[in-house]
């Protein structure tokens, strides 16, 4: 079980038992550490999987969500300095594996 389940059951336990704040206050404290360490995506291309550094350079130049992207052409991603042939196909391979995935490539 995770962290964050534990912690979150630990919070709900103490609350359906009439606990108080103060009595309950240990326990809320290391939920909120354990969401804190939980790695939510920073934008919607962490979605894809991508390489750090493609997605940093993705998004360096502008580029941060998958509609976005998915409109681009080939011509336009080689365009970004950083993103070559190599680069390319990764990203393409991404968003054909997301689109399978999730049904289409916009979300």
């Amino acid at each position: 079980m995770s962290q964050l389940r534990k912690a979150a059951e630990a919070v709900l336990d103490a609350f359906i038992s009439g606990k108080s704040r103060r009595a309950m206050a240990p326990a809320m404290e290391e939920l909120n550490a354990a969401l804190r360490n939980t790695s939510a995506p920073k934008h919607e291309l962490d979605a894809l999987g991508l390489r750090e550094f493609v997605s940093k350079t993705l998004a360096n130049a502008g580029v941060t969500d998958i509609e976005t992207l998915s409109r681009m052409t080939d011509m336009d991603l080689l365009r970004i300095p950083g993103l070559g042939r190599q680069k390319l196909r990764e990203i393409r391979e991404m968003l054909r594996w997301h689109e399978e995935k999730n049904g289409s490539v916009a979300q």
